[in-house]
């Protein structure tokens, strides 16, 4: 199993860690009876990620955001993907200078 490892994953110490290293050991451990090591880390940018899903260089690719576009047809593969339920939630805020 292929897994996309930037932005969320470091190499520390001469391993990779992170919240995808975790989720592909989990799967990796869930696909092959309980063996999380079968997973090879592939470097890969946040613009080519789809790409290597596409044609088969990668097989997961974490830290993406779900958006209805990459569902239904992701704009640089015109092919939609299948996510995963969210592992974590963040958001957004804006901050502006207070005048008072």
């Amino acid at each position: 199993m292929l897994i996309h490892t930037y932005p969320s994953s470091v190499f520390v110490n001469d391993e990779w860690v992170g919240i995808d290293i975790d989720f592909a050991k989990a799967a990796s451990a869930a696909l092959f009876d309980g063996d999380p090591g079968k997973v090879k880390y592939e470097p890969t940018s946040t613009s080519d990620r789809f790409a290597k899903l596409k044609n088969g260089e990668i097989d997961l690719a974490g830290a993406t955001t779900i958006t209805m576009e990459r569902d239904v047809k992701e704009k640089t593969t015109k092919q939609g993907f299948t996510f995963s339920t969210p592992m974590f939630h963040d958001r957004i805020q804006f901050v502006g200078k207070n005048n008072s």
